[in-house]
């Protein structure tokens, strides 16, 4: 009997991370990916972004496992966040058991226990009975890979974010023997493939190394090197530590969190430093500057932080200012989320009169696949059916574009365009689309981390984050005695954000008189209980009114009744 497959994304489509996809057979889950995302300035306070999960919550005694094909922050960071809700074995490698649990270090989050069952890149295991394939291919990460399902109606393949790539080492490689050998065994049914990149002619490789760019940069440079990169694009930090060995510098790592990494790259045999290549933070005024590279490192928004800080020497280490006469290679194109901050920490890094070179994305390309990466892929795979996953809608319109070009038989009735909550139902040579959302126990779209929390940022307080950060906040209190039915003390109010101080005494003058008037009136009724909630509440309100009314703004209003008897 045909099994019954159903394909779903949680997260990944139409978006940037967050990577979540669902394969059901039969009675079977399996989950593809776990990833985040990151906020952008209409989410103030939010750290991260993960899938919403109540499809799965519904379904956790059927999910069999998790398949992470590697250590990205969009397909790996999510396991913290969600694991508890739904665990289940994850299959994955040693590396990337390595950079996940290093993550969970830096959040704090100890609580969570994971069962990780390590695989082969180009190995084959079972999972609950069924067969997987893996295939090593080229990506930001060492040792990620693509996978195929062993399936009645064929294989079900997952690319993974990859390029074609033959000339690397075994940490980055693309094993096309390997693939070659899993489609001749079984013909394929299903693939997925990643959009990242698809609306880019050619080949992505070699347009996606920095080593032309790194080079020139140290060739000119005359005193000490500072490099910044991406923690998540391993494959250029193993170009910038090949190139400072190759000029004969010495590496020194900004912070221990950079040293890690670069010690698991080390242990993994993904690079290799000798201790005599390495000057420590304290050791630095023994070298000649000209004699030195300072490599840090971090995710996204984090490593821009970090390069704000240290061009306006706010770190406690003085030994690692910026000179006049140094170089900063900037290696990390912003993501869109915050282009703001690369622009304004680029502008605090010239006001140091160091010599910046800034490797753009139109010099570096995405490690993602281009057209012809795609056609390569797809020509070797054939797939029966074609889903475009991992991008923004123009990417996966893209992707089905090419597709559908080749010439292979694929057409509009067997190339699928999904969003994330709409799931595919396959079943031999039919198929059918469902909307999960139409269950009223299921939702599809972002949940909010904030701190430790997990959904516990309602969009009433994102609104309220929003208006403080445009508005100000207003703080008003006083002391009352119910029984003398008077104010003992103030009232006393505060302002921050909403005005200006030469603009503000008149205001907070009309504040004042109309706070006092408001306490005065719900004490001096003998007949009534003074209600403390009514009386902060009319507060609240009357205070929201004058202030739109006389500044058309609207701050937040906070007020306090102290009541003694």
């Amino acid at each position: 009997m045909a099994d019954k497959i159903r394909i779903l994304a949680l997260g990944g489509l139409d978006a940037d991370g967050k990577n979540l996809y669902v394969v059901e057979i039969n009675d079977q889950i399996f989950i593809v990916g776990c990833g985040l995302g990151y906020p952008d300035k209409s989410t103030p306070g939010v750290d991260y972004v993960i899938p919403d999960i109540s499809y799965l919550k519904k379904r956790k005694d059927r999910v069999k496992g998790y398949i992470l094909q590697d250590c990205q922050d969009t397909n790996l960071y999510g396991i913290p966040f969600i694991y508890n809700e739904i665990p289940a074995p994850i299959y994955t490698t040693s590396f990337a058991k390595e950079i996940l649990y290093s993550f969970m270090k830096y959040i704090k989050r100890n609580d969570v226990e994971l069962d990780i069952r390590y695989i082969d890149p180009n190995g084959e295991t079972e999972i609950d009975g069924r067969k997987f394939s893996f295939f090593s291919i080229t990506h930001s990460n060492p040792f990620t890979f693509g996978f195929a399902i062993d399936t009645t109606e064929g294989n079900i393949i997952f690319s993974g974010d990859f390029i074609i790539e033959y000339n690397k080492t075994r940490a980055f490689q693309t094993n096309i023997n390997r693939l070659t050998e899993i489609v001749n065994k079984k013909p394929t049914y299903l693939l997925l493939a990643d959009s990242a990149n698809a609306g880019r002619k050619g080949f992505t490789s070699p347009s996606h190394r920095s080593d032309i760019h790194l080079k020139k940069a140290i060739n000119d440079a005359e005193g000490r090197i500072y490099v910044a990169a991406y923690s998540q694009n391993m494959y250029i930090l193993v170009e910038i530590i090949q190139n400072c060995l190759d000029s004969g510098r010495l590496i020194c790592f900004f912070d221990k969190d950079t040293e890690f990494l670069f010690k698991i790259l080390n242990k993994y045999n993904v690079i290799k430093i000798s201790n005599d290549k390495v000057v420590s933070v304290d050791n630095l005024y023994l070298q000649a500057d000209s004699n030195v590279m300072v490599v840090m490192t971090g995710p996204g928004e984090l490593l821009y932080n970090k390069i704000s800080m240290l061009a306006l020497k706010d770190i406690p280490e003085p030994k690692l200012y910026i000179k006049e006469s140094d170089t900063f290679i900037l290696d990390c194109p912003p993501a869109p989320n915050f282009e703001v901050l690369s622009v304004a920490v680029l502008d605090e890094l010239y006001k140091t009169d160091c010599k910046v070179s800034y490797i753009t994305r139109k010099k570096v390309a995405k490690i993602h696949p281009s057209e012809d990466d795609l056609k390569l892929f797809i020509s070797i795979v054939k797939p029966k059916f074609y889903i475009p996953i991992k991008g923004q809608f123009k990417d996966l319109m893209a992707n089905a574009n090419v597709a559908l070009s080749m010439g292979i038989g694929l057409d509009y009735s067997s190339v699928f365009l999904l969003e994330n909550g709409f799931a595919i139902d396959f079943q031999g040579t039919r198929f059918s689309l469902e909307k999960v959302e139409d269950d009223p126990d299921v939702r599809v779209g972002p949940i909010l981390v904030d701190g430790s929390g997990v959904g516990d940022v309602a969009n009433e307080i994102i609104q309220e984050r929003n208006a403080l950060a445009k508005d100000g906040v207003i703080v008003m209190s006083c002391l009352v005695s119910v029984s003398e039915r008077k104010i003992l003390g103030g009232p006393d109010i505060q302002m921050r954000g909403y005005l200006f101080l030469k603009e503000s005494e008149q205001i907070l003058k009309k504040i004042q008189n109309l706070f006092i008037e408001i306490v005065e009136s719900h004490l001096q009724n003998p007949n009534i209980n003074f209600n403390q909630e009514a009386c902060e509440r009319e507060l609240k309100d009357q205070c929201t009114k004058f202030t739109k009314k006389t500044t058309a703004r609207t701050p937040i209003i906070e007020p306090r009744i102290l009541v003694i008897n």
